[in-house]
């Protein structure tokens, strides 16, 4: 089985100030389980993290259910996690690790059914995570498990959700070229949310664009979700460019000032990747020929 990585298209940050947010997978990235005679290099920090989950529960945890003894016994025979998910780029490289782990190594495969059983999956799944960040929401790991598109909900909620097969909107990945780490960047944004002007822009701009985006795209109003990708644009270059790569504000720029493309933020920001989304992909690809751009959605592969 493939393990795609996960795009979170709405909600970065702001489902921390109360806003929905809308995760879906990205099966032009992802990993598999593979073997190789040689393949201890390539199992990087595999043999750490069963150790981390040996030790676990007398920290106080549990490894909820994962057979270590066969997950070691796996590794020393050369299994390793062959996967093309770029780390430092908010597309869940270790949320696929984690997903594929715990699908291989823990209880039988299973679909919730309801809100409670997919709340225990995805707290299930953050425990796994907190071995690569120290805390974790679940989310990640949660739609490179289930493959599916989620929406969440401020609450801690999720529900799985169809997205449009097809639409008029594009929307694209432009690639900084710079990796980045999650943790010192959320830090960052809650710190600026002390100050009340930011709160007030992030509260009443940012996550009412945010669930306005989700509501539309959902419901197919592409007018309306472009003007919501506007809104979160301008805020979003106004008051936190510092999340924005220098080198990359002037084309985010130039996309607020013409109405042929929209650009904001994938994930933490910082750097990775910066998500764009356009009425005209093959001009918009044109105008943004300088960078390495790559089609998001509508992508035949993201459609599980």
């Amino acid at each position: 089985m493939r393990y795609p990585s996960k795009l979170l298209l709405f909600g970065e940050h702001t489902i921390n100030q109360g806003s929905q947010a809308l995760a879906i997978p990205y099966p032009p990235f992802g990993g598999t389980w593979a073997y190789a005679t040689n393949a201890h290099h390539r199992q990087q920090h595999l043999q750490a993290f069963a150790k981390w989950l040996e030790d676990w529960p007398a920290r106080g945890g549990s490894s909820e259910g994962i057979d270590l003894q066969q997950f070691k016994k796996e590794l020393n025979q050369g299994l390793y996690f062959d996967s093309n998910i770029p780390s430092g780029y908010g597309l869940g490289s270790s949320g696929a690790v984690c997903a594929a782990i715990y699908d291989r190594f823990g209880p039988a495969r299973s679909i919730p059914n309801d809100a409670l059983q997919m709340a225990a999956l995805r707290q299930t799944l953050a425990q796994l995570e907190r071995y690569f960040h120290g805390s974790s929401s679940g989310t990640d790991p949660l739609v490179c498990y289930l493959a599916q598109p989620i929406r969440l909900y401020p609450n801690g909620g999720a529900e799985l959700v169809s997205i449009p097969k097809h639409g008029p909107l594009v929307f694209f990945l432009l690639d900084t070229h710079i990796p980045r780490q999650t943790g010192p960047l959320v830090q960052f944004f809650l710190e600026r949310c002390k100050q009340p002007a930011f709160t007030e822009q992030v509260r009443t701009v940012w996550s009412a664009s945010a669930n306005q985006a989700i509501s539309a795209f959902l419901n197919e109003d592409w007018e309306d979700l472009f003007e919501a990708v506007a809104r979160i644009s301008r805020v979003q270059l106004a008051f936190f460019a510092d999340m924005i790569p220098e080198p990359f504000h002037q084309v985010w720029e130039v996309g607020l000032q013409h109405d042929l493309y929209r650009l904001k933020l994938c994930g933490a920001g910082g750097g990775g990747f910066i998500l764009g989304c356009t009425f005209d992909w093959p001009t918009t690809r044109g105008a943004l020929s300088g960078y390495h751009c790559r089609k998001a959605y509508p992508v035949d592969a993201v459609m599980l």
